[in-house]
Formats: C-alpha cells, structure tokens, sequence
C-alpha cells in the first residue's frame, strides 16, 4: 500500500470518528437530558450541518471530482483541522437548554448542570444589557453561582421566560 493511501484511510477514520462521536452525544443527549425551555437548537444543527458538510461531502469529493481525484488528501487535512472546531461549536449549541424548574432557573450542558435558586434573599436578574449588541441574560444569586446566556440566538419565548422568572422572585428589585 502507497503511504499517501494508508495516510487517507488514518485521516479519514479519525475525522470519521470523531463525527459519529459528536452526532451520538447530541442525540443521546437530545433524548435524555433536554427540557422544553430557552435553547440554541437552530445554531446546533446548522454546524452539525456544516460539519457533515466539511467532514464528508468535501473529502468524498476531493477523492472523486477535484483535480482528477488527486485532491482526497488535501480535503481531509482541510477536515482535520476545521472538524474539531465545529464540532466543539455544534455540541455546545446543541447540548444546552435553560429552563424553570419550581423555584429553580437551570441551565444544562452536555457535562454540567447549574441551578440557581429565585427564592433565596439577594437573586437577582441582569438583563440591563440590551444595549449591547450581544445581549447577556445573567440569573445571579447571593452565593456567586451565575446562569448566563447569549440572547442572539436564542429560541424559545425569552419574554415570557423572564417574566416568569420575575414572578418567582416577587416583589424584590430585578437588578442590584
């Protein structure tokens, strides 16, 4: 075997690999561990799109159309170093959900789980920063544990979540 073909079927398994392994954790984590609430699902699947598109497609048709088919190796370097890149940003946006849980606001991630209490003396909301362009939410309570997330590319009703939260807070000010 020539040692360009035993480098492509090397490049090509671990770029293989690596791509089984983002889309098994997505939807394993899609199935058991997502809730109904703020999410980035759009954005988490448009770089699982991308990253098919980039691991896949682009290196098949480097080995099949490209410059007589001579363009295989090239396409999966190309692969190699784009890949883990989106698929860092696709397991981020995919596997992240911010929701009410009773007296709880709770953001989940693919390894963590961050819950902070609205009832406890000295929560508050920081939403004072929509003059910025990016937007920032940040549930902070007293002890220092912080929820924040991007509202650029939030789904869901952020309105109506807010709103809740506010409501499970009471009377107290929304900012400190």
């Amino acid at each position: 075997m020539a040692a360009e073909m035993i480098l492509d079927i090397v490049l090509g398994s671990i770029v293989g690999a690596m791509q089984l392994l983002v889309y098994l954790a997505c939807l394993i984590w899609r199935i058991k561990k997502y809730r109904k609430g703020l999410h980035y699902s759009a954005a988490g699947i448009f770089a699982l799109a991308l990253l098919a598109f980039v691991g896949v497609f682009l290196p098949v048709g480097g080995f099949t159309f490209l410059n007589g088919g001579t363009a295989g190796t090239e396409t999966l370097f190309f692969a190699m170093v784009f890949c883990p890149l989106l698929a860092y940003g696709s397991v981020r946006w995919t596997c992240f959900c911010v929701y009410l849980d009773g007296k709880y606001v709770v953001k989940r991630t693919l390894f963590s789980e961050k819950r902070v209490d609205l009832t406890a003396e000295g929560t508050f909301i920081d939403d004072s920063d929509s003059l910025n362009i990016f937007f920032w939410i940040k549930i902070v309570s007293a002890e220092g544990e912080m929820i924040e997330f991007n509202c650029r590319r939030i789904e869901g009703n952020l309105t109506l979540f807010l709103n809740q939260c506010k409501k499970v807070i009471g009377d107290r000010p929304s900012r400190q």
